[in-house]
């Protein structure tokens, strides 16, 4: 979120509790998220990125890959 208003985006206006929990994390510099339940396949499961894994993050065109050892959440 701190690199979207670095480089002069706005935040992403989602919902009112996102939108606050976006916020929140530009603020404190805390990463905060929720999860829509109604979406998730199987359990939430919180471990390390493995190399070169990648995502899309909210609005991007091109993934970022992972080194490696970051703290992700995915749903199994």
């Amino acid at each position: 979120m701190l690199r979207r208003i670095l480089r002069g985006n706005s935040l992403p206006t989602i919902n009112t509790l996102l939108d606050a929990l976006n916020l929140t994390s530009v603020v404190t510099s805390i990463p905060f998220t929720a999860f829509d339940l109604d979406r998730l396949r199987g359990e939430p499961v919180m471990r390390e990125a493995r190399a070169v894994e990648s995502f899309f993050g909210i609005g991007m065109d091109k993934p970022i890959f992972l080194m490696g050892g970051e703290a992700i959440i995915e749903d199994t």
